[in-house]
C-alpha cells in the first residue's frame, strides 16, 4: 500500500484497503479495519478523476459496493454513529458524481462575465481530463518494467507530476467553486460533517435517514436534541420482507394489463411497509415538540410514499380517514436525496416568487392540463406559457423568462431511461426531450420552484445497487432551485388538476412548499363531494363537459359526505424535495 496509494494506482489501492479492511472485521480489529476501509474509500473517491473505460468503472464499482457498508457498520459497532452517518452520505454522493465527470459537464457559461475568462477555464478542465488518466497509463506501463533505477526515477517523476496535477485541478476547482458554487458537486465527492448536518434542523425539526446494506437496514435519526444521531438496526427478517414487499409492488405496478390491481392495494402496501420498517418505534425516537419531518430514502424507497405511511387510523364522522405520516407533522413532510443536497438547497435564496414560467400539454393528451395551467396562472403577477405546439426544446432554451422565472412549472410528459438515467427526460412538443444530462447544465439561478406536473418524474432506477439517487429532480436541484415537486407513479389526471391548483393557492398564503403540498394532499384526501362542489363555484374554476362528468361519476349516488379522491393512489403520488 506505499506504492498502491490512492492517488497514484486508487484501483490497486482500493482492492489492498478492502482486502486489509476485510481481514481486520473478521477479527474484530476495528482500528485496522478502518484504516484499510478509509483508504480504498478515499481510492474509491479518487478513481473517478481517471478512469475512462467501462471496464474501468465496473471493476469500481464491483469492489466498492461493500466497502462503505462495512464502514458504516464498523462506525456504528464503536458508538461513532456521527461518522457512520457521515460515510453513509459520501456512500451517497460518489456515483452521482463519478456519472457526472463522465459526461464532461463544465461551469455555467452564464456566470462569467467575460467569455474569455470561461473558455480558459474549460480549457484547463479539458487539459486536466487528458493528463491525469495519461499520466496514470504511464505509471502502470512503468510498474510492469523490470526494476531498476532508471525505472524506478521515472516512476517517482511521474508520480510526482500526478500529484502536482491533482493539486492543480483542485485549485482549479476552489477558483471556479467561487463563480459557480454548484460545479464542485459534480467533480468532486465532498464530505459532509455530521455538525453541518445538525444544522440543517432547527429544535422543532427531524431527519430520518435509511441506509440499506446486504443483511439489514439503518435508520438514522437526527434531531438538535441528541449529539449523536440514533440509530435502528433491523434484523435480516426485515429486511427480506421489505425486499419481498417492494418487489410485488413493482412487478404489480409496472405490469401494463390491471394498473387499477394495483391501486386498489396500494393502502394494504403501505399499511405493511409501516410495518416492516417499524415507523411507529422510529416515531417514539423524535421528540413530541418536532413538528417538521425531513425524508432521506435510499435505494429502492426513493419509489415509495413515504409520506403516506400510516400510523394507525381513526374514524370521522362515519368515514374513515388515514392518519400518517404527514398529519403528524404539521411544518411539513419534505424530501431530500442526501444532506448535502439538502445542505445546498437550504442556502440557496430565493425570495421572490411572482414570475411563472409554465409548459402546457406539449403532446396534446393531457386531459386537464390547460385548466390546471389557467388556474395556476391566476396565482402570479406575470406568466408566460408555453402552449401545445408553441412547446418546442428551442422555444424553452432560448426564453429568457424561463431562466428568470421564480417558478417553472411542467404539466408534461417524462421518461426515466433505466438504462441511461442521464437520457431521462421531460417530453415536448414532436417528441422532442430535454435530458437529465441537460438539465444538470441549467442556469437557473433565479428560481424557487420546479413543479414537474407529470407521471412519473420522481422515478429512479428499482433495480440500481448503488447509493444514488439521479433522476429529474436531482437535476432540477444541482441547476440552482432549491425545491422540486415530482410524483412517483401514474397520477390520475382529474385529482393531479385539483391537486396543483389547491397546492399554489396554498402557496400563496405565505406558507413553505412542503407545508403547501402536505396540506393540498390532506384536503383532496379528505374533501367530501359537497365540499368539492363549493370550492369549485367558489374560485370560479372553468370546467369544460368531459371534466363535469368525470366528476359526476365519481360521486353518482353518493352522500354528501362521500370522499372521492380518499385513496392513496389520488393524493399521495406527489413528494417535496429539497427546501
Amino acid at each position: 500500500m506505499e506504492i498502491y496509494t490512492p492517488t497514484t494506482f486508487p484501483i490497486e489501492c482500493l482492492v489492498c484497503g478492502r482486502n486489509l479492511g476485510n481481514i481486520a472485521y473478521t477479527i474484530k480489529d476495528w482500528n485496522k479495519a478502518i484504516e484499510g476501509y478509509g483508504m480504498a474509500i478515499e481510492a474509491v473517491e479518487q478513481s473517478r478523476s481517471w478512469v475512462n473505460t467501462d471496464k474501468r468503472r465496473q471493476e469500481v464499482l464491483g469492489t466498492a459496493i461493500d466497502v462503505y457498508a462495512k464502514m458504516v457498520q464498523i462506525r456504528i459497532n464503536t458508538a461513532q454513529c456521527d461518522h457512520a452517518l457521515e460515510y453513509v452520505e459520501r456512500s451517497k454522493t460518489r456515483n452521482l458524481v463519478e456519472l457526472l465527470v463522465n459526461k464532461n459537464l463544465y461551469p455555467k457559461r452564464d456566470l462569467y462575465h467575460k467569455q474569455e475568462n470561461y473558455q480558459k477555464i474549460c480549457n484547463q478542465i479539458d487539459q486536466f481530463r487528458q493528463e491525469i488518466p495519461a499520466k496514470q497509463r504511464q505509471l502502470e506501463i512503468i510498474l510492469g518494467i523490470p526494476d531498476s533505477e532508471a525505472r524506478n526515477d521515472a516512476y517517482q517523476r511521474l508520480q510526482n507530476e500526478l500529484y502536482q496535477l491533482h493539486k492543480q485541478r483542485d485549485k482549479i476547482l476552489e477558483d471556479i467553486n467561487k463563480v459557480d458554487p454548484n460545479f464542485k458537486f459534480t467533480q468532486k465527492v465532498e464530505t459532509i460533517p455530521f455538525r453541518d448536518i445538525q444544522s440543517l434542523i432547527d429544535e422543532r425539526s427531524a431527519i430520518i435517514e435509511w441506509y440499506i446494506i446486504d443483511d439489514k437496514i439503518f435508520t438514522f435519526i437526527i434531531t438538535r436534541h441528541n449529539p449523536q444521531p440514533e440509530v435502528i438496526q433491523s434484523s435480516a427478517e426485515d429486511l427480506n420482507s421489505l425486499l419481498k414487499r417492494v418487489s410485488a409492488y413493482l412487478r404489480l405496478y409496472f405490469r401494463k394489463d390491471n394498473k387499477k390491481w394495483w391501486r386498489n392495494q396500494l393502502e394494504s402496501r403501505l399499511q405493511n411497509l409501516a410495518e416492516i420498517l417499524h415507523m411507529d418505534e422510529i416515531i417514539s425516537h423524535i421528540p413530541p415538540e418536532c413538528d417538521r419531518l425531513i425524508l432521506i430514502p435510499h435505494r429502492f424507497l426513493h419509489l415509495l410514499p413515504l409520506h403516506a405511511l400510516p400510523l394507525g387510523n381513526k374514524q370521522d364522522n362515519g368515514y374513515r380517514k388515514q392518519n400518517c405520516l404527514l398529519d403528524k407533522f404539521p411544518r411539513g413532510v419534505r424530501y431530500a436525496p442526501s444532506c448535502q443536497l439538502l445542505q445546498l438547497s437550504q442556502n440557496l435564496q430565493r425570495p421572490n416568487f411572482s414570475q411563472l414560467f409554465a409548459i402546457q400539454n406539449p403532446t396534446g393528451d393531457l386531459s386537464y392540463a390547460n385548466l390546471e395551467v389557467e388556474a395556476i396562472g391566476s396565482f402570479f403577477a406575470e406568466s408566460q406559457v408555453l402552449i401545445k405546439q408553441d412547446a418546442t426544446k428551442a422555444a424553452l432554451n432560448n426564453n429568457n423568462n424561463f431562466k428568470s422565472a421564480h417558478c417553472c412549472h411542467f404539466s408534461c410528459h417524462g421518461d426515466f431511461n433505466l438504462v441511461s438515467p442521464l437520457e431521462s427526460a421531460l417530453i415536448f412538443t414532436d417528441n422532442e426531450r430535454l435530458t437529465l444530462a441537460e438539465i444538470f447544465a441549467l442556469s437557473l439561478n433565479q428560481c424557487r420552484l420546479i413543479t414537474l406536473s407529470a407521471c412519473e418524474t420522481g422515478i429512479t432506477d428499482p433495480t440500481n445497487i448503488t447509493d444514488e439517487y439521479i433522476n429529474l429532480p436531482s437535476g432540477f436541484l444541482y441547476a440552482g432551485t432549491p425545491s422540486v415537486v415530482s410524483s412517483l407513479w401514474t397520477v390520475n389526471d382529474l385529482s393531479t388538476a385539483l391537486l396543483m391548483i389547491k397546492f399554489y393557492q396554498n402557496i400563496h398564503t405565505g406558507v413553505s412548499v412542503a407545508v403547501s403540498l402536505n396540506q393540498a394532499q390532506q384536503w383532496l384526501r379528505d374533501v367530501t363531494k359537497i365540499q368539492l362542489e363549493d370550492w369549485i363555484i367558489k374560485h370560479q374554476l372553468k370546467l369544460d363537459f368531459t371534466l363535469r362528468m368525470q366528476l359526476r361519476r365519481l360521486s353518482y349516488q353518493k352522500p354528501d359526505g362521500f370522499q372521492p379522491f380518499q385513496s392513496p393512489f389520488y393524493w399521495a403520488a406527489f413528494c417535496a424535495i429539497g427546501n
